[in-house]
C-alpha cells in the first residue's frame, strides 16, 4: 500500500519526454463544481435547509449553526480542481524553457486578470445594473454588452487572426468595459464578485506554493504546517493576529482567505500524481486495457466514492437526531464520524492489491483522500463544528477529501472506462470552459430571457418550490448545453 510520504512528485527526464494528455476527469470535476455553483444560486428559498448553505436558515445567515450541505461543497470542489490543474499548466511551460521568474510573473498576471474579471463581473451583472439604473430593458442590454466585452478580453484568439488584430480586439474590449462601468456608475471602484476574488488569490498563491515545492512533497506539506500555525495563531492576540489584520489591500489582497490553500495545495498533490501517471503510461488507449480489476469492480468503486460523499453530507448535516434533554434536533456528527471512518476503510478494501499503473494511482489517490477526510473529521468538534461561513479547519480538510473521492469516481468513469457521453460529456465541456459557464446564465441567458418576456411565463409554469427546483435544473442544463457548444466550437475564455 502506498503511503503519502513515500510518493515522489519529481518528474524524471524519461517522464518529461513523454506526452502529457489532458485529464478529462479533472475537467469533469471542475464542470460539476461550476454547474452546481450556478444551480445553487437558483434554488427556491422555500425548499428545506439542506438545499441551501448550512449557515443560511430560511434566508437568514446564522454563523452559529454547524454543519454542511451539498451547496457547501461546490466552491471547495472548484478550488481543488484549480489546484490539481496547476501542475498541468506550469510544468509543461517550464519544460518548454520558461524560467521560474517567468512562471511567477505568469501566476501574477493570471491573478490580475481574475481580479479585473471579479470587479467587472460584479459591476455589469444584471442585478447590480438593475439596482443602479432601475428595471427595464436597459440593464439587460448592458449585461449582454458586458458579456461581449468579457468575450473580447478573455477569449483565446484563433491562430488565424493576426497578432495586431488580436491586440486591437482586446483593446476594444478593455475600452468598452471601462466605458460601461464609467457610464453607469460614474466611477471606478474595487467592489467585486467575492467568489472570483478568492479564486484570483488562490490562483496566485497556489501557483507560488507549487513552484517552490514542485519536486518535494515534504516541503509542500511543510507549507501546510506553516499555514496551519498562521491560521490558528491569527485567532489569538499577538503579532500574527496584528499582521493578519494590517496586511491587506482592499478589494485585492488580504490574509483572511489563506485558509483556502488547505484545499488548493492538496489539489496540487493530486494533480502531480495524475500527471505523472499520464506521462508514464505514454499511451492513448483507455487504461482499462491493462487493468486487472474488472469493469464491474471499477463501477462499484466509483459508486462507493459517490456514496462516501453522500454519507458525509448526511452525517455532518446541520441537524439530525432529536435530543430529548434539550427538546431540539442534535447533530449526527458525534455518531456519524466513526461510521464515516468505518465506511471509508471498507471502501478502501475495494482498492486492495492494485496491479496496473491506473489501479495504483486510484489506490494512492484514495489514501490521500482518506487522510484529508479523517484529518477533517478529527478537527470537526473544534471551532464549534464544521462550517463554511466562517470556514473551519474541519471544513477545509473534509471538503478536500470529498473532492478527491469525487475525482476518483470521474477518473474511473471517464479516463479509465472511457465513458464520455451525455452527462459526462457536458461536465467535461463545461469544465474546459469554466469562465463562460460561470457568467453564462447571468450575462447571456437571463438578459435574453428578460428581453423576450420569458420569466413571467416561467413563473406561472413552475409555480411552487418543487417546480421551481425543476426550473432551476432545466435552466442549468440549458446553460451546460450552451457552454458545451462554445467548447466544441473551440471557443475558450482564459485568464
Amino acid at each position: 500500500m502506498s503511503t503519502p510520504q513515500s510518493i515522489s512528485l519529481a518528474a524524471s527526464p524519461a517522464l518529461t519526454a513523454a506526452p502529457a494528455r489532458r485529464s478529462l476527469a479533472l475537467d469533469a470535476l471542475r464542470g460539476w463544481a461550476i454547474l452546481t455553483m450556478v444551480l445553487s444560486g437558483m434554488v427556491p428559498d422555500a425548499l428545506p435547509t439542506w438545499m441551501h448553505h448550512a449557515q443560511v436558515i430560511h434566508g437568514k445567515y446564522n454563523p452559529a449553526v454547524p454543519g454542511i450541505t451539498w451547496v457547501d461543497l461546490v466552491f471547495p470542489f472548484f478550488l481543488f480542481a484549480m489546484g490539481a490543474a496547476i501542475p498541468f499548466a506550469l510544468r509543461r511551460r517550464i519544460e518548454r524553457g520558461m524560467t521560474n521568474l517567468q512562471a511567477v510573473a505568469t501566476a501574477f498576471k493570471r491573478g490580475f486578470l481574475l481580479i479585473i474579471f471579479a470587479i467587472f463581473q460584479h459591476h455589469v451583472g444584471p442585478w447590480s445594473l438593475q439596482a443602479k439604473t432601475g428595471p427595464g430593458a436597459l440593464p439587460m442590454i448592458l449585461a449582454l454588452a458586458g458579456f461581449a466585452v468579457m468575450f473580447l478580453v478573455l477569449v483565446r484568439m484563433p491562430d488565424r487572426i493576426p497578432t495586431p488584430l488580436a491586440w486591437a480586439l482586446r483593446a476594444v474590449g478593455w475600452l468598452g468595459g471601462a466605458l460601461i462601468v464609467w457610464g453607469v456608475y460614474g466611477k471606478f471602484d474595487s467592489e467585486n464578485n467575492i467568489i472570483l476574488w478568492l479564486l484570483a488569490q488562490m490562483a496566485v498563491f497556489g501557483s507560488l506554493a507549487w513552484l517552490a515545492t514542485r519536486n518535494s512533497l515534504t516541503a509542500r506539506l511543510g507549507i501546510l504546517g506553516f499555514l496551519m500555525a498562521i491560521r490558528l495563531a491569527s485567532n489569538e492576540t499577538g503579532w500574527v493576529n496584528w499582521l493578519s489584520a494590517n496586511t491587506s489591500i482592499p478589494g485585492i489582497f488580504s490574509m483572511g482567505p489563506w485558509g483556502l490553500l488547505f484545499i488548493v495545495i492538496p489539489g496540487t498533490i493530486a494533480g502531480d500524481l495524475i500527471q505523472k501517471w499520464m506521462r508514464s503510461s505514454g499511451r492513448d488507449e483507455p487504461a482499462s486495457a491493462v487493468n486487472a480489476w474488472s469493469p464491474t469492480r471499477l463501477w462499484i468503486i466509483a459508486l462507493a466514492m459517490l456514496g462516501l460523499n453522500a454519507a458525509v453530507l448526511v452525517g455532518l448535516a446541520p441537524a439530525g437526531v432529536p435530543d430529548p434533554a434539550l427538546g431540539i434536533l442534535a447533530r449526527w456528527a458525534p455518531i456519524a464520524t466513526p461510521i464515516i471512518i468505518a465506511l471509508t476503510l471498507a471502501a478502501g478494501m475495494l482498492l486492495a492489491k492494485p496491479s496496473s499503473e491506473a489501479e495504483k494511482l486510484l489506490r494512492t489517490l484514495f489514501v490521500w483522500g482518506t487522510y484529508w477526510l479523517v484529518l477533517g473529521l478529527l478537527f470537526e468538534p473544534y471551532e464549534g463544528g464544521i462550517k463554511k461561513d466562517s470556514a473551519t479547519m474541519s471544513y477545509y480538510f473534509v471538503t478536500a477529501g470529498l473532492a478527491l473521492f469525487m475525482l476518483i469516481s470521474f477518473m474511473i468513469i471517464i479516463d479509465i472506462l472511457g465513458h464520455r457521453r451525455w452527462f459526462a460529456g457536458l461536465l467535461v465541456d463545461n469544465g474546459q470552459n469554466p469562465m463562460i459557464a460561470y457568467v453564462g446564465f447571468a450575462h447571456l441567458m437571463f438578459p435574453i430571457m428578460v428581453l423576450v418576456g420569458a420569466p413571467a411565463l416561467l413563473d406561472k409554469m413552475f409555480d411552487g418550490p418543487a417546480l421551481g427546483m425543476t426550473r432551476a435544473i432545466l435552466q442549468t442544463l440549458l446553460l451546460a448545453v450552451i457552454v458545451s457548444g462554445f467548447t466544441r466550437a473551440k471557443i475558450f475564455w482564459r485568464s
